[in-house]
């Protein structure tokens, strides 16, 4: 009788602790400003708002364009988020040099190696300088050309055409997220890995590539000793990030190892990034370096594309008026039939296209694909709009609303 007392007693004393922690979630964490806590800092409320996290951090920023983020104490999380063009300008232009990738950035992005994405000074601008030396010649762009067409009348448009005729409802993103992964391993290696078909196949390359961002994100969203202490143990996310990198380098492998013996052989390659790498006597012949540049071209190009046509169509669905103007101005553009009565357009035809250029720039406008920028800060600095900034990680977002022009 005294223990079921008891248990009486703590269950009475649980519902005003739940009933407050139910309060505290809904009126300062979701949706709210992140709130500086005593010990943990602002760590619930990233946790809180993690699933929506860019726009929380976009909302959060709409007051005066700045954000110090302090997690919790001696964690070493400190971000100061930005979306002030005169701090961006100062960051990217006036003082660049003063703020590198830096050591933090590299561990978090570790599994895309040396690539451009990672890399600062001298190794960057040769990377860059030779990444658009390879993607500005006759062939490659020819090839982006045809690529793109053959994958869109052969495989999406017949996929979007059996999904009307059976009446189903689809994933958007998903779609468009295996047409710019395709594309992509395309355009890196010559590879299609034939992730957008009828079945829907789950391709263990674009699975690991997928498990790899989640556990980047992971990471960014969280104190470094919490997920550094998750790859020491070999659990959670860095178990499955670890997984991840063997399939993906291991895929790699094999793309440079075929390519460089078609190449020995005399036989007819792609003209994709890969071969225009290796046919250039600069750059080195190392396997770890292709592996580091044609893997960070594939995720940047699948990243992009996808998060750019899921947000251009979700925007389509939400403004009717501008659907119909759009579908009018593409009425009287030229178009082309393919032999399964499927329309498409030639590249050059929706140049022409004022509106549609517009509505399209319009939505990357208010959902950037890339809307973190993250820099280190070398030496202490001043910003145009007064915020002292000192040595640690420094994150720019490009928030749309601030950019009214």
């Amino acid at each position: 009788m005294a223990w079921a007392w008891f248990a009486f007693t703590d269950l009475i004393l649980c519902i005003p602790c739940l009933l407050f922690l139910y309060y505290l979630y809904n009126n300062f964490l979701v949706s709210h400003p992140p709130v500086n806590f005593p010990i943990v800092g602002m760590l619930p409320s990233l946790l809180a708002n993690v699933q929506q996290f860019h726009d929380w951090i976009a909302n959060s920023l709409l007051v005066n364009g700045n954000l110090y983020f302090r997690g919790p104490w001696f964690s070493g999380m400190e971000y100061f988020f930005t979306s002030d063009p005169a701090n961006v300008h100062h960051i990217f232009t006036q003082n660049f040099q003063n703020y590198p990738k830096g050591g933090d950035f590299l561990e978090i992005f570790e599994v895309l190696g040396d690539g451009i994405f990672n890399t600062d000074g001298d190794s960057w601008r040769f990377q860059r300088e030779k990444l658009q030396l390879a993607m500005s010649q006759k062939s490659f762009r020819t090839f982006i050309a045809k690529t793109t067409r053959d994958k869109i009348e052969n495989a999406l448009l017949p996929f979007f055409s059996q999904t009307v005729e059976h009446d189903r409802v689809i994933d958007l993103q998903d779609m468009f997220s295996r047409l710019s992964f395709d594309m992509s391993c395309i355009l890196s290696f010559g590879t299609d890995p034939g992730s957008l078909s009828m079945d829907l196949p789950v391709v263990p390359f674009g699975r690991a590539v997928d498990d790899a961002s989640a556990a980047i994100f992971y990471r960014v969203s969280r104190p470094a000793v919490f997920w550094k202490l998750l790859k020491f143990l070999g659990i959670g996310q860095e178990k499955k990030l670890a997984k991840a990198r063997v399939v993906i380098d291991q895929f790699i492998a094999e793309a440079i190892e075929k390519r460089k013996h078609e190449m020995n052989e005399g036989k007819h390659v792609c003209p994709d990034l890969l071969s225009s790498y290796l046919n250039d006597e600069d750059i080195p012949n190392s396997n770890e370096f292709l592996r580091d540049s044609v893997l960070t071209f594939l995720t940047a190009g699948r990243d992009t594309i996808s998060s750019g046509l899921s947000w251009f169509f979700w925007a389509l669905s939400q403004n009717r008026q501008t659907e119909e103007n759009i579908l009018r101005e593409l009425s009287s553009a030229r178009q082309n039939i393919t032999p399964k009565g499927m329309i498409t357009f030639d590249p050059e035809e929706l140049d022409n296209l004022v509106y549609f250029k517009a509505a399209f720039m319009e939505s990357l406008r208010l959902f950037p694909p890339v809307p973190l920028n993250f820099k280190a800060v070398l030496k202490p600095d001043i910003l145009p709009s007064g915020f002292t900034l000192w040595k640690g990680m420094l994150s720019n977002l490009h928030c749309p609303l601030a950019f009214d022009n």
